[in-house]
């Protein structure tokens, strides 16, 4: 959620502190190292909104994993963290201090903030001021938490924290389930595809086997219409040269050139005497 570490180490500033200026202008200064986590989340899209007095000064949006801030003296700051789908949270520093506290200079303050997944069946209405407030304590002599304002709230961020913890874990169930339910289906699938795999492949071998059977049966009727084919042209053969030998060829006939017919004289016409004249009856 929220923590820090403090290094007393004011007192060796204080050694210092009249003897150096460039330091005691350093020490103008309040430095803040802070630490950004997402919970189930990257810092995609995540950033810090840095308000001063109440108006926006900057916004930083790279390396919230770790970065450090000089914060102004005499001032009131709110640091907003926040990433869509998460529930924003703000860290308030008020940077005012005494005089004589500011000349010994001050430990950087560390911190860390943690966000975590917004649900929307959990009141979250007590995030709308700081989860902690960083302010002097004039019994320690340094920037730290101010613990009555944690004790005032406190109760209410256990109660929002372990509803969130209950959704979270009932989240982490649900996705051990589903990863469970995900790896049988994987499994599941991956033997139907091996089986479907070995459907296909003695498919293919009985095709290939099919396929090969047929080439050879059509090479083999190929081959009987080829042999079928010689023995009849074989038989033709053989029957024209039989029917050679029983009747050989006939020579053509001869041609015999015609000889004239010889000239026969003609006869001489032989006259037939007249008939005698027909004898009448008296």
């Amino acid at each position: 959620m929220l923590s820090s570490s403090r290094i007393p180490w004011k007192s060796l500033l204080f050694l210092f502190a009249w003897s150096a200026p460039a330091l005691l202008f350093a020490q103008g200064k309040f430095t803040v190292n802070g630490r950004l986590k997402i919970e189930g989340g990257d810092l995609a899209t995540t950033r810090a909104v840095v308000y001063k007095d109440g108006a926006k000064e900057r916004t930083i949006t790279s390396n919230l994993n770790k970065f450090s801030l000089d914060l102004d003296l005499n001032h009131n700051y709110v640091i907003a963290f926040e990433k869509d789908g998460y529930v924003s949270k703000k860290v308030s520093f008020n940077t005012k201090a005494p005089a004589e506290a500011i000349a010994n200079g001050f430990t950087p303050f560390d911190f860390a903030v943690s966000l975590f997944k917004q649900y929307d069946d959990i009141n979250i209405v007590v995030f709308n001021q700081p989860v902690g407030m960083i302010r002097y304590d004039d019994k320690t002599g340094d920037f730290d938490y101010d613990t009555d304002y944690t004790k005032s709230i406190q109760s209410q961020l256990q109660q929002v924290l372990a509803q969130v913890d209950k959704k979270q874990k009932e989240e982490a169930d649900n996705a051990k389930a589903n990863e469970g339910k995900a790896a049988e289906e994987a499994k599941a699938k991956a033997k139907a595809e091996a089986d479907a795999a070995k459907q296909a492949a003695a498919k293919a071998k009985a095709d290939a086997e099919a396929a090969k059977q047929a080439e050879a049966k059509a090479k083999a009727d190929a081959e009987a219409a080829r042999l079928a084919e010689e023995a009849r042209v074989k038989a033709e053969q053989k029957q024209q040269a039989e029917a050679k030998k029983v009747e050989p060829p006939k020579p053509p006939p001869a041609v015999v050139a015609e000889k004239p017919a010889p000239k026969v004289a003609p006869k001489p016409e032989l006259r037939k005497p007249a008939p005698p004249p027909p004898v009448c009856a008296r």
